[in-house]
């Protein structure tokens, strides 16, 4: 587009340290683990449970690099729904729905469980947004820049990154640190954010900007 900054350049001055922190989404058990909900569905593990490793490494990486990581849940909970919205979700879905709150199911999976201290938000809708808090935490913490990890690309993580999109953030989608079961859908996430919402890297390429500045502020 004519004007627009280059890919790289743009990157590097939303994607600075300091602006920044990792959302976490969904890594639960019902979704991403062997005899959870997807499995026990039928749906296709295969993406999700390859993304794991990634996303343990980036995050080890990205916490010694100061880099802040929060965490969101989502739980299903019929209490908090309005009618209209329980009604939807039984035509679409059906009855019952997970991940119920307190389950092993609704467990954030294990090889990538938040560090002490680090925040746990539940959510009952797709958006990250719709848990107030999270607005709180992130201006506590001065950030600008969103980087988005977790499942599914194309549901919670798509539906956060869009509605960070009308609350003035900047927004990075980290490629190798999200999954679908759906592998056309995970694509089709990663070019409408190219095309419209922000950008899409990798987890070494981000990983690289933040280590690049650290050690200048360190000398």
């Amino acid at each position: 587009m004519p004007g627009a900054m280059p890919r790289d350049d743009a990157l590097r001055h939303v994607a600075r340290r300091e602006r920044c922190a990792i959302l976490v989404i969904d890594v639960q058990n019902d979704f991403c683990a062997v005899g959870g909900a997807f499995d026990r569905e039928g749906r296709s593990l295969r993406d999700i449970r390859a993304m794991l490793p990634a996303l343990a490494r980036f995050l080890q990486s990205a916490r010694q690099a100061g880099v802040p990581v929060l965490y969101m849940k989502h739980e299903q909970s019929s209490s908090r729904l309005s009618p209209l919205v329980r009604e939807r979700d039984r035509l679409l879905f059906g009855d019952g729905g997970y991940p119920a709150a307190g389950t092993w199911g609704a467990d954030v999976c294990p090889e990538v469980s938040p560090a002490p201290g680090e925040p746990l938000l539940a959510k009952t809708f797709y958006s990250a947004f719709s848990n107030p808090d999270l607005v709180r935490l992130l201006a506590a913490h001065k950030v600008e820049t969103l980087v988005f990890a977790g499942v599914l690309t194309n549901v919670c993580v798509e539906t956060s990154l869009r509605d960070a999109d009308t609350r003035d953030y900047h927004s990075v989608l980290v490629s190798d640190c999200t999954a679908s079961d759906v592998p056309e859908l995970y694509r089709a996430t990663l070019a409408n954010v190219e095309g419209y919402f922000g950008w899409v890297c990798t987890s070494d390429e981000l990983l690289a900007l933040w280590n690049e500045r650290k050690g200048n502020h360190d000398r």
